[in-house]
């Protein structure tokens, strides 16, 4: 999944679309986030609040993070017994470029 990249400064929602493997789920097992590349120590503060869902989709606003750095966001469903995760990454930039 792409996730596109982000200043510091922005919160932005990041959209989790199960869509093509499920048509709905039971629900939001966890929604997470890592840093592959570079260094965060306190990641997880950059998920405002819990996650939205809307039929087969996830949304979870994300906040801040440190200015090159690689992140890996995840998003965890449940449908009866079965599990389907979505990750992607995304990288905070000190600007956008075109």
């Amino acid at each position: 999944m792409k996730i596109n990249s982000k200043v510091p400064a922005e919160i932005i929602p990041v959209v989790f679309d199960f869509s093509e493997i499920i048509p709905a789920f039971d629900s939001v097992v966890e929604v997470g986030i890592s840093v592959i590349e570079g260094a965060d120590a306190d990641s997880p503060s950059m998920l405002i609040g819990s996650p939205t869902t809307n039929g087969a989709t996830v949304v979870q606003l994300v906040r801040g993070g440190v200015a090159d750095v690689k992140y890996r966001l995840y998003c965890l469903v449940a449908v009866g017994d079965e599990k389907y995760q979505i990750d992607g990454d995304m990288t905070v930039t000190v600007w956008h470029s075109k």
